[in-house]
């Protein structure tokens, strides 16, 4: 079978039947369960293939989903970042407006108590002055009939009265000045108080605007999280795809060496058969001495048991490595070794003189011992047994 013929895909579909062929048609070939082993391989490998490829697929599109939500978090990231640099410089604002409101409403207070100082030095200058009207009316009408003599002292008191008087006005202005640098502060204050409930309320918005961006951030690094972890996933099933396609190519591998051991193994029984039917009559010994002197077909038969113990190697190997390929195939130990030992039995006793002499007798050691196991310690090797013997 060619390398080409090995490649071709086919469906694994065969029953119990099929698996148990008789021994006369696995004489005429290679053992009907080693051929559908390889065929189910096959199916496995190229199965095992698609899904790799499919896996591949899907971890490039959660790779590129991972990339676009990476990217779309680190956009949210900056807006964040620019509304936390906002909201910071809202509350410096918020923080200059309540200390300006704070001086404004301590100067009002201190204007004030200025100006309620002055309305009180105001009164009292009042009160004085009016105090001094009514002694200087008294005394005018006291002393209207001295007049002369008290002249001077009314001099005197209007004097008095008027200094009074002037510094009642003084009061007054000063009063009036007080309270218009009240009604000032008191307007600074009124500003000031708005300005800081603007200021607040624009804090209120950019801290708004802040824990919106950042709960949105939340959600698209959640969102970015969970794409990376799909496409480590995916990557992980790729990964996994791709073992079970090397498990399945190295089990198609391994039985067609199988497959390549028996031909061999068979081949060269073939050929000892070939070589002692049409031999050139150089050897003169007896069928079983023929069969292992240097002078007969000693080299045949050392390919013959050579090829058997490699072919034992590989249902070893492929018992270790396959158990499962293994239990399929393993049916087909008896008959290969049989049909194979078979053709060595040909050219060894091809009259069967020992074997009806061990028939007879019942004693198959002379016949095991030029025909059989002894073959192989009769050309220096040691016979391999097959895993289950």
């Amino acid at each position: 079978m060619g390398a080409g013929a090995r490649g071709a895909g086919s469906h694994a579909s065969a029953g119990q039947a099929s698996e148990n062929q008789n021994a006369k048609s696995e004489s005429e070939g290679m053992p009907a369960a080693v051929s559908m082993a390889i065929r189910r391989a096959r199916v496995a490998s190229r199965d095992a293939d698609a899904k790799a490829h499919a896996a591949e697929s899907f971890m490039n599109e959660c790779k590129a989903t991972a990339t676009a939500k990476a990217q779309e978090a680190e956009r949210c990231e900056s807006e964040k970042d620019c509304a936390v640099k906002e909201a910071l410089e809202k509350s410096k604002e918020v923080e200059d407006q309540t200390r300006n409101a704070k001086e404004a409403a301590a100067f009002a207070s201190i204007s004030k108590a200025k100006w309620t100082a002055a309305e009180d030095a105001k009164n009292q200058h009042k009160a004085d002055h009016e105090n001094d009207v009514e002694r200087h009316n008294s005394k005018k009408i006291a002393v209207e009939a001295a007049i002369l003599k008290l002249e001077a002292e009314l001099a005197e008191s209007e004097k008095s009265r008027d200094a009074a008087a002037a510094k009642a006005k003084e009061s007054a202005d000063a009063a009036e000045k007080s309270n218009a640098a009240y009604l000032d502060a008191k307007e600074s204050e009124e500003t000031s108080t708005q300005a800081l409930k603007e200021a607040n309320e624009a804090l209120d918005q950019a801290n708004l605007k802040k824990e919106k961006a950042i709960a949105e951030c939340v959600v698209i690094n959640d969102a970015s999280q969970a794409a990376a972890d799909a496409a480590e996933e995916a990557v992980a099933a790729r990964t996994s795809a791709i073992e079970v396609v090397n498990q399945a190519l190295n089990l198609r591998d391994k039985l067609w060496e199988l497959h390549d051991a028996i031909k061999d193994f068979y081949a060269s029984s073939s050929d000892l058969v070939e070589a002692t039917h049409r031999g050139d009559g150089s050897c003169t010994l007896s069928a079983p001495a023929c069969l292992v002197s240097d002078d007969g077909y000693r080299a045949q038969l050392h390919d013959v048991l050579v090829n058997f113990n490699s072919l034992v190697a590989v249902y070893s190997n492929l018992k270790e490595l396959f158990p499962e390929a293994y239990e399929q195939v393993k049916v087909s130990e008896g008959p290969v070794e049989t049909n194979a030992m078979g053709q060595v039995k040909l050219s060894c006793d091809p009259d069967m003189v020992l074997e009806d002499k061990a028939f007879k007798t019942g004693d198959w050691t002379e016949f095991n011992e030029k025909c059989g196991d002894g073959l192989w310690p009769a050309l220096g090797l040691k016979k391999s047994r097959f895993p289950d013997q």
